[in-house]
């Protein structure tokens, strides 16, 4: 079995699968983020540990110890571009997450420093007030000490979790390419941009390809996991890289706390509406149109109906369109309707941007597509048919785990086949109201 771990936004969970590409058993286990009105957002890398204990110990209350033993492998998924820094015995402060966007003034200072030309030719992004290099920046400005205490940095929630597993330090290319340090072309840390932060590379962690082996789990850890020592931890990767590995050439979309559409290509992008990343393969790249808002508008949706059940809320929320024309009488079902119908406009002004054909399905996962109606309104709005998997909460994991299939002697499709054998697929109708499922 592979025990593969994601570490999202809201939550971790755990999956277990079997020789034949199946969650064989599951649990999960949620975080607490902290923000605030400067546009902090934070999570505690010490509650993703005890969450990992937590979810992982419900994935495995049914396993004999002799089942424990069948573990091959645990791999890791979830959230890049987190700013985390530690010492040698601790994390030094909050995990600053990926929607953190309070260094506004260190981009500016950094744009001014480079150019943004420069930027994208060197890192191959536009770099924002989100990105790992400002909010580094903005440490060293504002939190000096926890500079000059940090021995490691680490850029994703994965990346930590495999620290604690096994005592290593390692990233993958994807989330690499994600945090504004790497030069694209030649696939490591870039000089220039460490020389203008005063930033040490021996503190950084390892480029390594995903799916190989960075260690093995320690008497440490297996004993707060309740797992044996030793079992082969891999070179996790992030969500987005994730997903990749599991839809091939093909584009697709991720609708959870965050969101995105992502095509791979053979070169990178120099469009700066397009974000570039490097392939798992680290052969190819992987052009994504972000869309943040896309996550925030159902979770606003949900908040309202649970708490408030008020369409004027959402009728004068700062989200654009097909919002204005709600009143008091809207019922859930049309409210509903109006957030997924502004989600698919946002997500379709990104088609062409990525050169995705009309031919082309599109893949949807995240925890956004579990309602068939918004999968459905989707793909009326998008004119694409739309492929969902049956668990899309679980795609990430799963997505991760198919990284490592081959090194443990598995079929390297296994896990991809099974996905695919249980999808439902739908086709663009003319009428979105034809589908009367509720949310």
């Amino acid at each position: 079995m592979i025990l593969s771990l994601d570490i999202g936004t809201t939550g971790t969970k755990a999956l277990l699968i079997n020789h034949k590409g199946e969650i064989y058993s599951s649990g999960y286990a949620p975080h607490k983020t902290f923000t605030s009105e400067e546009g902090w957002i934070e999570q505690n890398p010490a509650e993703w540990w005890m969450a990992v204990s937590f979810a992982t110990k419900q994935a495995l209350k049914n396993l004999t110890q002799t089942d424990l033993y069948k573990i091959l492998a645990i791999t890791i998924c979830g959230q890049m571009q987190d700013l985390i820094l530690l010492d040698a015995e601790k994390h030094l402060n909050n995990a600053l997450l990926y929607s953190d966007s309070r260094a506004t003034h260190e981009i500016l200072e950094i744009e001014t420093n480079f150019g943004k030309n420069k930027l994208i030719e060197i890192s191959g992004n536009i770099q924002k007030a989100n990105s790992p290099f400002a909010k580094w920046l903005w440490l060293k400005n504002y939190e000096s000490a926890k500079i000059n205490a940090c021995q490691y940095i680490l850029f994703g929630a994965h990346d930590y979790i495999a620290s604690q597993l096994c005592d290593t330090y390692s990233i993958d290319f994807t989330t690499a390419s994600t945090t504004g340090f790497l030069n694209l072309k030649n696939k490591d840390w870039d000089k220039e941009f460490l020389a203008f932060l005063h930033l040490n590379s021996e503190i950084l962690p390892k480029i390594q390809q995903a799916g190989s082996i960075v260690g093995y789990v320690s008497k440490r850890a297996a004993n707060f996991l309740e797992l044996p020592a030793g079992i082969p931890v891999f070179q996790g990767t992030g969500d987005l890289a994730a997903l990749i590995a599991i839809t091939g050439n093909n584009p697709h979309i991720y609708l959870g706390t965050s969101g995105w559409i992502a095509i791979p290509k053979q070169y990178e992008s120099r469009n700066p509406d397009i974000f570039t990343a490097i392939h798992p393969d680290a052969k190819r790249y992987i052009h994504a149109v972000p869309q943040p808002v896309a996550g925030k508008q159902l979770e606003f949706f949900y908040h309202t109906e649970k708490y408030s059940r008020s369409n004027e809320q959402l009728a004068n929320s700062h989200f654009p369109t097909n919002f204005s024309d709600l009143s008091l009488d809207t019922t859930a079902h049309e409210n509903y309707s109006a957030t997924m119908k502004n989600i698919a406009m946002a997500y379709r002004t990104s088609l062409d941007l990525l050169e995705i054909l009309d031919s082309q399905s599109l893949f949807l996962t995240g925890g956004g597509a579990n309602s068939s109606r918004g999968c459905q309104i989707i793909s009326n709005i998008l004119g694409h048919s739309i492929t969902v998997p049956t668990h899309p909460s679980y795609t990430v994991a799963l997505g991760a785990a198919s990284l490592v299939s081959e090194a443990i002697g598995w079929n390297k499709d296994i896990i991809i086949d099974e996905i695919f054998a249980h999808s439902y697929t739908y086709q663009p109708q003319i009428l979105s109201d034809l589908v009367s499922s509720q949310p």
